[in-house]
């Protein structure tokens, strides 16, 4: 299930970490002196590391923290077994209590899932027989004490490794054939590209979400390209051995980092032409099991054994996430009346984010049914209901057509709106279409209508600061006018919250 988290603003007084007795925090110190080389503190326990850093603007520390929630649920000796549904809560409850963490308003910054799966054949078969990942070829890094396998692309990182050989001297009854598939997460957008909110510690308890992680995690194995052993060169065609030899060379598969956007996708097309090809070549001349499918029938199966939710468990979920939220909310309305308690001291709790995903279990939610496992989840138990129609977010249409985890309407979604219902489609074009694009051929028109829907939610918060700048202007090292801006240009919530997630970092705004 979820395994490594990392927070750069965790949502804790670091005056409470200093004082909390399992943790131990260190700096580095001059040999020769013995003065402390950097302000930045180290705290390890049980799998997890505390880090404290200076914010720039010289109130108190942030505090991050990172490691893996498995292995701190295991006190720090391994994550071999298996991580329920059940364990996490207890993991994020003793987090709750261990250190006065507040899971509600502590934003993720990277997650890691994946499963621990026993083969019925030897792990090597897997590994050694990795060939590229969407045109990227795998690397064995062997600076870990366990090598393994990983394709890292800009958003994420897929990792495969034999668990059982990391932890067999540990744990003696490890099956010898255990696999680790994993996907960790470097930018959250990735995540909610594919319709799934996860924002906040609080967040890995949204039951709705683990259907979609298994789905992620599924799709993301199979789209692993393999070399196939029981295959013999000898015995196909010319033209047959030609697709196997270029379908099992990862150099095959690579794009240059200097390709434009046009030549990669002119690239890109002809490689998806040959990946079908060597897929349909492997199929008809593998011997015995295709072991890509069978592995990924063992990655559902675990998945699903592991975010398995009963009707008690749910209840237990959502009086947690009840009583995390009712003690967010109460801080809230503590530090309006008492500005001491806001960030702005030192080693006090950071400020609230609105960018807080909405867990808030005590409001009604649309009442709905959903299946989990063969057991019906109460109406409460979800964030959004599975049976409603997906709908896009900037304009309500309905998608559930559409492909994928889409959010906005695509323009497949409005070429068959200017078919079936002119109306709308009319509609949409007076709203997101510029005179000159009006002009345009109607596949065009489409296409800067989905565009410019998509871009009315995204634009204004891919940078919620960069308005607050043209307030503050500099001449000669003063800033103008008198006043703070952050006094005069009174910003938005979403500003708020942007500014709040860059203190302490090298894109601190000084407002």
């Amino acid at each position: 299930m979820f395994d490594g988290i990392k927070v750069l603003d965790l949502s804790v007084s670091a005056d409470t970490l200093m004082i909390c007795p399992s943790l131990n925090f260190e700096g580095k110190y001059s040999q020769t002196t013995g003065e402390l080389k950097t302000d930045r503190l180290i705290a390890n326990d049980r799998g997890l590391t505390f880090a404290l850093t200076p914010r720039q603007n010289g109130t108190g520390y942030r505090v991050e923290v990172s490691g893996s929630i498995h292995r701190y649920f295991n006190d720090g000796l391994h994550n071999a077994d298996d991580f329920t549904a059940r364990n996490l809560l207890a993991a994020l409850d003793l987090l709750v209590s261990s250190y006065a963490i507040n899971p509600i308003s502590s934003r993720l910054n990277n997650v890691e899932f994946g499963v621990n799966i026993v083969l019925p054949f030897p792990v090597a078969r897997v590994l050694k027989n990795l060939v590229a990942y969407k045109g990227k070829p795998f690397i064995l890094d062997t600076r870990s004490e366990t090598p393994y396998y990983q394709c890292q692309t800009q958003r994420y990182v897929v990792k495969l490794y034999d668990k059982g050989k990391q932890y067999r001297n540990i744990e003696p009854g490890l099956s010898e054939n255990l696999l680790r598939v994993e996907v960790k997460v470097l930018k959250m957008a990735y995540l909610q590209g594919r319709g799934i909110n996860l924002n906040t510690l609080a967040d890995l308890l949204t039951v709705g979400n683990y259907r979609l992680f298994g789905a992620l995690l599924v799709e993301t194995f199979m789209e692993i390209l393999f070399d196939e052993p029981t295959i013999n060169p000898e015995t196909l065609t010319a033209k047959e051995r030609d697709i196997y030899q270029n379908g099992r060379n990862a150099k095959f598969w690579e794009l240059s980092d200097d390709l434009t956007g046009r030549e990669r996708a002119a690239r890109w097309k002809p490689l998806e032409r040959a990946e079908k090809r060597y897929r349909e070549l492997l199929a008809r001349h593998r011997k015995g099991i295709d072991w890509q499918s069978e592995t990924a029938s063992l990655i559902t199966q675990k998945w699903e054994h592991l975010t398995a939710v009963d009707d008690r468990l749910l209840t237990t979920i959502s009086d947690r996430l009840k009583t995390w939220n009712n003690s967010e909310e109460a801080r809230r309305s503590e530090s309006k009346t008492c500005p001491l308690l806001t960030d702005s001291q030192p080693g006090k709790l950071s400020t609230f984010n609105p960018l807080y995903s909405g867990l808030i279990l005590d409001k009604p939610i649309t009442s709905f049914r959903a299946i989990n496992h063969g057991r019906e989840i109460p109406d409460d138990a979800m964030q959004t209901p599975l049976t409603e129609p997906r709908r896009c977010i900037v304009t309500g249409l309905n998608i559930d057509d559409q492909r994928g985890a889409k959010r906005y309407v695509s323009t497949s979604t409005v070429r068959k709106l200017y078919e079936h219902d002119r109306a709308t489609f009319d509609a949409l074009a007076g709203r997101y279409l510029s005179a000159k694009q009006a002009g345009a051929n109607l596949d065009k028109q489409c296409y800067h209508i989905a565009h410019n829907i998509r871009n009315a939610y995204t634009n204004p918060r891919n940078n919620p600061v960069a308005r607050l700048r043209k307030y503050v202007v500099v001449r000669e090292g003063q800033t103008l006018p008198l006043f703070p801006a952050i006094d005069t240009v009174q910003p938005t919530d979403r500003q708020r919250a942007a500014l709040d997630i860059r203190r302490g970092t090298r894109w601190e705004m000084p407002l």
